[in-house]
């Protein structure tokens, strides 16, 4: 029998994309992140965010069967850090002055050798 390998979350391609689009709604049905990925993989990625413990998917079933989907104080932390990482890299938020806490000398030393 083969092992089944861990998946990580930087693994799958809508994690990020996912938890980001939570963040900024809040609260959101499933069938709003359907769009970003096809049904299958949607599906394939929610429960794989449920299952990290990153998301919560509640069922209500009046008037019509709705999934909402928040996201876990866990979820909310990791989701932070995506559009951190996705805003600098649109150019929306500032270069850090620095690298690590090391001081601007010794990287300007750095770049010149």
């Amino acid at each position: 029998m083969a092992k089944k390998k861990k998946i990580n979350i930087y693994d799958d391609p809508y994690a990020g994309a996912f938890l980001v689009y939570i963040l900024e709604h809040d609260r959101i049905m499933k069938s709003e992140l359907l769009p970003i990925a096809n049904n299958r993989t949607g599906e394939i990625t929610l429960k794989f965010l449920e299952s990290r413990g990153l998301i919560n998917i509640k069922e209500e079933s009046k008037p019509r069967q709705i999934f909402w989907i928040t996201l876990t104080d866990k979820g909310y932390n990791v989701a932070l850090k995506y559009k951190e990482i996705s805003d600098i890299e649109k150019g929306l938020t500032p270069e850090p002055e620095n690298n690590y806490g090391a001081p601007k000398e010794s990287i300007s030393v750095m770049k010149k050798t």
